[in-house]
This record gives C-alpha cells, sequence and structure tokens, in this order.
C-alpha cells in the first residue's frame, strides 16, 4: 500500500500534537478520529482517522533536515491528488504545507514537490 505524506509547519516550535490533530480532524473532515500510543513515533504517540476511505495519520515529524515542519499528516493508500486535496485544506486555515515527490526518505532525493502556503 503507497503512502502520500503532507508536512505541515506548526504554529509554533511548542504546538502540541493534540492541537494540530484537532484542526486536521476538522478542517480535513476526518471521521473515527482516536489516539494512539506507539514508540514508533515521537513523544509516543500519533493520531489515527479516516478520511473518504483512505487510513489518515497525524504525527510529529522527527527527520534530520526537515527540522522546518512539526507535524505529518500520512494518507494510505494515498495518491498525489488526495494529498493536494488535504494539503490545499490546511492551507486555507493557515498552515504551510509541502507534499515531496519522489522518494523523499532517500539521501539521494532531489527535494522536490509542492508547497501550499496560506
Amino acid at each position: 500500500m503507497e503512502a502520500s505524506v503532507i508536512w505541515v509547519r506548526g504554529k509554533s516550535a511548542e504546538e502540541p500534537l493534540v492541537d494540530f490533530a484537532d484542526l486536521a480532524k476538522s478542517a480535513l473532515g476526518l471521521t473515527h478520529v482516536e489516539e494512539r500510543k506507539s514508540s514508533n513515533y515521537w513523544k509516543g504517540h500519533y493520531f489515527r482517522g479516516v478520511h473518504d476511505g483512505a487510513e489518515v495519520k497525524v504525527y510529529y515529524l522527527d527527520t534530520v533536515g526537515l527540522e522546518d515542519y512539526l507535524f505529518v499528516v500520512q494518507v494510505a493508500p494515498g495518491s498525489a491528488a488526495h494529498a493536494a486535496t488535504l494539503a490545499g485544506l490546511l492551507s486555507r486555515l493557515g498552515r504551510f504545507c509541502f507534499v515531496p515527490t519522489g522518494p523523499w526518505h532517500l539521501t539521494s532525493w532531489d527535494r522536490q514537490g509542492v508547497a501550499y502556503d496560506p
């Protein structure tokens, strides 16, 4: 299953994940949202919901080199169109979003993607 990601800047470096998850739930129309605990996620938790049949996870981003972004919205199965729709909704609420293209998780990634300015 392929996933798409959206990187989102926080309002501040200390913005709590729960606050952003509430915003994402409302802005994106997420259903079945629940907080989950997992040591696989930075600070030990994330939020999971559903949008248009896709699983949406909201969690802190802790990737070296991407410190400008505080949150990730991950959509699975994902597509560029679905990620673009969700990033557009978040940017209309004042959030700067970036949807990377290509294998962003590799060190050889070309840093290409689409920015969504508020």
